[in-house]
């Protein structure tokens, strides 16, 4: 595992931003001037966030304007030849809980992140994890809603790898999330 930064978010309470379906109609601007993360494409909702966490090596190869024109922190989950972005690699071979496990699920990532570069307290914000009307706060392509619905067999691993965190303070303003293992709150308390 690596990751090429200090502890940038030491002693801080970090928001990490999913895509889920419970930010529809969020309004993004009460977060400014906090430290965030955001996964993949919720940059373009968020383009003020601290960091920028994607671990679909083809995300960046579709939004290549996206993350060039990011001037904050990036994270993958690829190596080498992506020019400008902090790496993390790791294959979850380690007890260390913050460690980057092998997921491939940005959001998990992310949350992992905020951690290990020093937060004391996340907060989760559109970490859904269920299947509702759509997938995400934004419309996609119907092909990419078909995706993701398929994708829901992956649905426990995601939530066994939460588990491995719930001795964080870590707080889920997914009020519906398929996440358990953290105390919520509403999205109207952050």
């Amino acid at each position: 595992m690596k990751i090429d930064l200090p502890e940038i978010f030491k002693d801080k309470t970090v928001y990490v931003v999913a895509s889920g379906e419970s930010l529809k109609g969020f309004d993004f601007e009460r977060l400014r001037g906090k430290n965030i993360i955001v996964i993949n494409d919720v940059l373009k909702y968020v383009p003020f966030a601290t960091m920028l966490v994607a671990c679909d090596t083809g995300w960046h190869d579709r939004n290549k304007h996206l993350s060039q024109n990011y001037k904050g922190y990036k994270i993958m989950f690829a190596g080498k030849g992506r020019p400008g972005w902090n790496y993390f690699i790791d294959q979850g071979l380690t007890e260390d809980k913050l460690i980057l496990r092998h997921s491939r699920n940005s959001g998990f990532h992310a949350m992992v992140a905020a951690l290990k570069l020093g937060a004391t307290k996340v907060y989760l914000l559109g970490f859904d994890i269920i299947w509702k009307k759509q997938p995400y706060f934004y419309e996609i392509p119907q092909d990419k809603v078909r995706q993701y619905k398929s994708s829901m067999h992956k649905k426990d691993a995601h939530l066994r790898y939460f588990e491995y965190y719930k001795e964080h303070n870590i707080i889920n303003a997914s009020p519906d999330s398929a996440i358990t293992c953290f105390p919520k709150c509403k999205l109207s308390e952050i």
